[in-house]
């Protein structure tokens, strides 16, 4: 079967369900022999409420693989969104290998990567991945974010909505200031739950440079303390502290 111009199709028989992913393409075409459906420009695969858009998709009905390449999109049901160069997932579009990820979040925060792998519909593993919670480019003139974490490994559970990191450099403005063999803490959709905040970075004439790296311990529903060590050029390190009463 072929398909010119702007068509759409369910796998197996062809009814919209559910419970099948539905192709829309520019063209469709069913390979009998290899059981398969490919699907190319403007693609878009929907499998109940997480969608696909690539310039290409290869379906095989025989292993529930579906393979997309070029200007790949995924994006699931809390609203994270997914780019990559080419993917590799299971029909249900929820585990997979990717390749050439950028991975923008719920919340506007960005992590991209050489290669990721989706499992277990939860975790996110990312290799030699780099994460900011600041936009690319906030100013005109400026290529690089005020903050990011670089590191050989980002892993994101998304059910415990946390990121850790193995190996990871900390830098600021682009130049490496701080290294770390683990560093794990909250993802930015959380409100208040134990872990790393994002740094500060500043200067001044008595201190130097500074790098500032808070940790928030929610105690108890009515407390909690913010330890912030302080890493200065000049002085070394300094550590501040707050600790809260909800009344």
């Amino acid at each position: 079967m072929a398909c010119a111009g702007h068509a759409a199709i369910a796998a197996d028989d062809g009814a919209v369900s559910p419970e099948k992913i539905f192709f829309q393409a520019d063209n469709l075409a069913y390979d009998q022999n290899a059981n398969a459906i490919v699907a190319e420009g403007h693609v878009e695969a929907v499998y109940q409420d997480r969608m696909l858009l690539a310039d290409k998709v290869v379906y095989d009905q025989n292993t529930g693989v579906v393979q997309a390449m070029g200007n790949v999109v995924l994006t699931d049901p809390e609203g994270n969104t997914l780019f990559a160069k080419e993917a590799q997932l299971a029909d249900d579009l929820r585990e997979g290998v990717i390749r050439g990820i950028g991975l923008r979040l719920a919340d506007n925060s960005a992590m991209a990567a050489n290669e990721a792998r989706r499992r277990d519909d939860r975790y996110t593993e990312l290799h030699y991945a780099v994460y900011s919670p600041c936009e690319i480019c906030p100013e005109k003139g400026k290529t690089v974010p005020t903050w990011q974490l670089k590191a050989r490994q980002v892993t994101h559970d998304q059910e415990a909505q946390r990121i850790t990191y193995n190996h990871a450099f900390l830098e600021a403005f682009g130049v490496p200031v701080l290294y770390t063999p683990y560093l794990s803490h909250p993802d930015p959709g959380v409100k208040r739950k134990s872990g790393f905040l994002a740094p500060s970075f500043g200067s001044s004439s008595e201190l130097g440079t500074k790098v500032e790296v808070p940790y928030y311990w929610s105690i108890s529903p009515s407390r909690d303390m913010t330890f912030s060590p302080l890493y200065t050029s000049r002085e070394g390190p300094v550590l501040k502290g707050e600790y809260r009463v909800f009344t």
